[in-house]
């Protein structure tokens, strides 16, 4: 491992024995904090994926029940009841935070009802039906859209945090104790040749 350029100091060791030593802990937090990040990715998949196929499944069943309708009232029909729908859905989109992640917490606003938004005229069963299930699928989208997002940002959170666990465990902190090691080491032959030197001239004067 090469160590880092810096002069065998006293004063540099002593530095680098106080970084290398908050190197340590900053690895150790960014550890916690990956195990922590896992544990939470793994529990959003679980429900991410009960999400989507619950989503998919509504969608199924909403578009059937669409065909349907078009198949009973034809489609110029249900197109004139489309056109008396106003459009009251509203999302409403905040931020929470997750081991100091932004994540949204996204919510449908609307004033739900069983009775449909269109006349009754020239309407029949399976087009309230759709309209319902299509309600239903508007909601769905909504959740998985919140969680996939949540789950996208944290696994992109995770990626960095590896990067920077893996910067630390492997290059940094390595490079720090093999330098630590060399300023040491060359210290202490400093000070046995100052001893030895100093023997020397003891000697001389002794004799």
């Amino acid at each position: 491992m090469q160590r880092l350029p810096i002069p065998a100091t006293k004063s540099n060791l002593i530095r680098l024995r106080g970084e290398l030593t908050f190197a340590k802990e900053g690895r150790d937090l960014l550890d916690e904090k990956r195990e922590i990040l896992i544990i939470e990715i793994m529990g959003i998949l679980e429900d991410a994926y009960r999400k989507r196929l619950a989503m998919e499944k509504e969608l199924v069943e909403a578009y059937q029940a669409f065909a349907v309708a078009k198949v009973i009232m034809g489609t110029e029909n249900v197109q004139r009841a489309s056109l008396g729908i106003q459009a009251e859905a509203e999302v409403e989109i905040r931020d929470r935070s997750v081991m100091g992640v932004v994540v949204p917490v996204v919510q449908v606003k609307w004033n739900k009802t069983e009775r449909p938004r269109y006349g009754f005229a020239g309407t029949t069963f399976a087009l309230d039906n759709a309209a319902q299930l299509f309600s239903r699928c508007l909601e769905l989208l909504v959740e998985l859209a919140e969680i996939e997002t949540t789950l996208w940002r944290l696994a992109t959170e995770l990626k960095k945090v590896q990067r920077r666990f893996n910067a630390l465990d492997n290059i940094l902190i390595p490079q720090y104790i093999e330098t630590v090691k060399y300023i040491q080491y060359t210290l202490e032959e400093k000070e046995r040749e100052v001893l030895f030197q100093l023997k020397r001239v003891k000697a001389k004067l002794t004799r």
